[in-house]
This record gives C-alpha cells, structure tokens and sequence, in this order.
C-alpha cells in the first residue's frame, strides 16, 4: 500500500477534452441540466458509521484547494458541461473551506449548476454556508440522514440527531435550496416500527426528494462483522 498524496494540488486536471459529452446525460430526477461532470474536491471521510467501507482513503480528509476547485469548474464549464455533481465523501466537512469555494465562485461568476449528489452531514453545515452555495450555483443539496429513529442512528455511529437533521432542512430551504435526503433501512436494530418510523420522519421534513436504500453489509465494515 502507497502513501496516500498529502497535496491533491499536484493531481492534474481531467482530460475532459477527451470525454464524449454526450454520453452523459442522467435522468431529469437528479439533474437540472446535461451534460454532466463529476468533481472531486476532497477525498475521504473523519467518520466512523459502521455500514461505510474505509478501505480506500481510511479515516483521512485530504482537500484539493479552492483556488483548484475553481479552477476545475471553469475547465468543466468551458468544455461544455452543464452541470456539476461533486463526487466528495464529505465536501462540508471543513465548513470554512467551503465556503471559501463558494466564495471564489461568485468572484469570478462562473455560473453553472451543481449539487451535493453523494450527500453532505447535517452537522456541518451552517446558514451562511447554505446561502453562499445558492449563490455560487448550487440548487439542491443532499444529507445523509440514514433513520428518522435516534436510537438506530447512535447504532450505526452516524454521530447526528434528528433536532440537527431538522434545523439543517430548514437552513436550506430559507436558503431557497432544494433538499434531497438518503435514508436507509435493515440498519443494525431495526424494526418494522423503527422502519415505519423513518419513513413517516422523511414525509414530515417535506424533502423535494427522497432515497431509502436497503442495507447491503459491504466488505471491511463494521456492520459486516
């Protein structure tokens, strides 16, 4: 096993000048417009929920920096793309950094949709950073919320409450972002109540969307053992 790259700086750029644009497109469900790029801006996740494979970049949260970021939506942008889906495990976990990101975005106008896709926690997001993604071209943002029971959240480690779930779905939607939530169920403890349960606490958040997944124990996670 290698080290891992402490500066992700020195990665270079996507040939997207190679990519065949047109291939792709995804459904309208998660999309505002096509064509769309995918964005890495970090790598890795300080965590510890026990349904996640860490095998990868470990415990680690290692950021490309925002004048990069910057500089790789514009790259997409003038290539053709459309929209942005970042691809981080968790692009807010340095809030500062983000919006930092956000801001350089808006000095220099560059002006394209993108979106949280693989999701963003709840307890690292503040108002001022909601706000300052709408402006920079964000329009939706997705949490992992996995249970709307707090006790099959302590389970799997998630280390969230659903007082913080909620207050972060209001930020967003006073921030005039729409607000997708991941849930799962088949989560160690879990019921037919506790199911129920969190499918009756994403109707009452009043998502614009909404993904509850099956459980599926992945290789070298906690919950497999």
């Amino acid at each position: 096993r290698k080290e891992f790259i402490k500066d992700l700086d020195t990665l270079p750029f996507p040939a997207l000048e190679l990519y065949e644009k047109e291939k792709y497109k995804v459904s309208s469900a998660i999309a505002k417009k096509n064509p769309v790029a995918w964005v890495e801006t970090s790598r890795g996740c300080v965590y510890g929920c026990v349904y996640c494979n860490k095998s990868c970049f470990g415990r680690t949260f290692r950021t490309k920096s925002p004048e990069r970021v910057v500089e790789e939506f514009i790259r997409v942008k003038n290539q053709g793309f459309k929209e942005i889906h970042l691809t981080d495990d968790g692009f807010t976990t340095d809030i500062e950094r983000a919006k930092k990101i956000c801001d350089l975005l808006i000095k220099k106008r560059v002006n394209i949709n993108w979106s949280t896709i693989t999701g963003i926690r709840v307890d690292r997001v503040d108002f001022e950073l909601l706000k300052k993604m709408k402006k920079a071209g964000c329009y939706r943002v997705y949490y992992g919320i996995e249970s709307g029971n707090q006790q099959i959240i302590n389970n799997i480690k998630k280390g969230i409450t659903l007082e913080q779930v909620k207050r972060a779905v209001k930020w967003a939607k006073l921030a005039k972002l729409e607000v997708a939530g991941y849930f799962m169920i088949g989560l160690p403890g879990e019921t037919k109540k506790t199911m129920q349960e969190t499918i009756n606490f994403a109707k009452k958040l009043n998502l614009d969307l909404a993904k509850i997944s099956i459980t599926i124990p992945l290789p070298a996670t906690e919950i497999l053992n």
